[in-house]
Protein backbone atom coordinates (compact mmCIF):
# COMPACT_ATOMS: atom_id res chain seq x y z
CA UNK A 1 0.00 0.00 0.00
CA UNK A 2 1.20 3.73 -0.84
CA UNK A 3 1.78 6.16 1.70
CA UNK A 4 -0.84 7.91 -0.06
CA UNK A 5 -3.66 5.24 0.20
CA UNK A 6 -2.66 4.53 3.49
CA UNK A 7 -2.78 8.29 4.98
CA UNK A 8 -6.36 8.10 2.76
CA UNK A 9 -7.46 5.21 4.58
CA UNK A 10 -6.36 6.47 8.01
CA UNK A 11 -8.11 9.74 7.92
CA UNK A 12 -11.65 7.71 6.35
CA UNK A 13 -11.78 5.63 9.76
CA UNK A 14 -10.94 8.78 11.83
CA UNK A 15 -14.08 10.82 10.02
CA UNK A 16 -15.96 7.69 10.48
CA UNK A 17 -15.03 7.65 14.35
CA UNK A 18 -15.70 11.49 13.94
CA UNK A 19 -19.38 10.96 12.82
CA UNK A 20 -20.19 8.11 15.48
CA UNK A 21 -18.96 10.09 18.03
CA UNK A 22 -20.97 13.05 16.95
CA UNK A 23 -24.58 10.97 16.62
CA UNK A 24 -23.82 9.36 19.85
CA UNK A 25 -23.79 12.95 21.74
CA UNK A 26 -27.06 13.70 19.51
CA UNK A 27 -28.49 10.82 20.96
CA UNK A 28 -27.88 11.42 24.87
CA UNK A 29 -28.71 15.03 23.64
CA UNK A 30 -31.91 13.48 22.45
CA UNK A 31 -32.38 11.18 25.86
CA UNK A 32 -32.24 14.03 28.09
CA UNK A 33 -34.09 16.34 26.62
CA UNK A 34 -36.99 14.12 26.00
CA UNK A 35 -36.59 12.54 29.83
CA UNK A 36 -36.54 16.63 31.15
CA UNK A 37 -39.81 16.57 29.09
CA UNK A 38 -40.97 13.72 30.92
CA UNK A 39 -40.31 15.59 34.26
CA UNK A 40 -37.76 13.11 35.52
CA UNK A 41 -35.69 14.01 37.69
CA UNK A 42 -32.10 15.28 36.77
CA UNK A 43 -30.26 12.43 38.96
CA UNK A 44 -32.19 10.26 37.07
CA UNK A 45 -31.70 11.53 33.74
CA UNK A 46 -27.94 10.95 34.24
CA UNK A 47 -28.76 7.55 35.70
CA UNK A 48 -30.66 6.41 32.63
CA UNK A 49 -28.58 8.53 30.12
CA UNK A 50 -25.45 7.41 31.88
CA UNK A 51 -23.51 10.20 31.83
CA UNK A 52 -22.97 12.93 34.96
CA UNK A 53 -25.35 15.33 36.60
CA UNK A 54 -23.17 18.08 35.23
CA UNK A 55 -23.10 17.15 31.91
CA UNK A 56 -27.37 16.77 31.75
CA UNK A 57 -27.10 20.47 33.63
CA UNK A 58 -24.96 21.61 31.02
CA UNK A 59 -27.24 19.86 28.33
CA UNK A 60 -30.36 21.20 29.62
CA UNK A 61 -28.69 25.02 29.87
CA UNK A 62 -27.41 24.89 26.41
CA UNK A 63 -30.85 24.00 24.94
CA UNK A 64 -32.83 27.06 27.58
CA UNK A 65 -34.67 24.20 29.45
CA UNK A 66 -32.90 25.23 32.87
CA UNK A 67 -31.40 28.09 33.87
Amino acid sequence: MTTYAQLKQEGRQEGRQEGEQIGIQKKEIEVVLALHEDQFPIGSIAKYAKLSMEEVTKILKNHGKIN
